[in-house]
């Protein structure tokens, strides 16, 4: 009788939280806790379908200053590519429309940054292979700042950068060229 109420109780094959709060609010005997979770625990069903859990992420290094930490990504809208560049620190974005998709472009970028910035001392993008590059590590070692990748399984590790690019592509969508890019 009882294994009959356990399997009321776990239906919807809800979690171990939700099925204890859904028996509390019905049946209680003495070990239905255990009973519950154990049932829980061994259901095929919930076992099959049950999420990876998420490792616990790895604190990055936070920037001290403006322009210190930065995260590129490429974005494309309409057969044009943009380099994404967001600051780690202040999250300010710069938006480049590129003429095509090579590590040259992206050396250039750096080249133009100079001048106008200081360079970062790390720069954090997906594995793309502008940033894989032999010129590109070259222009990395020549204007002495760190390429940090994030794996392909694992692009949450430039979120920032991520983020930046989706809402590019939001305004991009949304209005024709609004960074007279073209």
């Amino acid at each position: 009788m009882w294994s009959w109420y356990l399997q009321v109780i776990h239906e919807g094959h809800m979690g171990i939280n939700k099925c204890l709060s859904r028996a509390k609010e019905r049946v209680w005997w003495p070990g239905l806790r255990r009973q519950l979770i154990n049932l829980i625990e061994s259901c095929e069903t919930c076992l099959k379908n049950k999420q990876p859990s998420v490792e616990p992420m790895i604190p990055s290094k936070l920037p001290t200053r403006p322009w210190e930490i930065i995260g590129a990504d490429l974005a494309t809208h309409n057969n044009n590519t943009y380099l994404v560049i967001q600051d780690y620190d202040s999250k300010y974005s710069e938006i480049r429309k590129l003429q095509n998709t090579t590590s040259q472009a992206i050396v250039e970028y750096c080249k133009d940054v100079k001048s106008h910035h200081e360079m970062p001392t790390e720069l954090k993008s997906d594995n793309g292979k502008q940033f894989e590059s032999q010129e590109f590590r070259r222009c990395a070692k020549e204007y002495e700042f760190k390429w940090t990748s994030s794996s392909l399984e694992y692009q949450q590790a430039n979120g920032l950068a991520e983020s930046a690019v989706k809402l590019v592509k939001r305004i991009l969508h949304m209005n024709e060229d609004p960074f007279g890019l073209s």
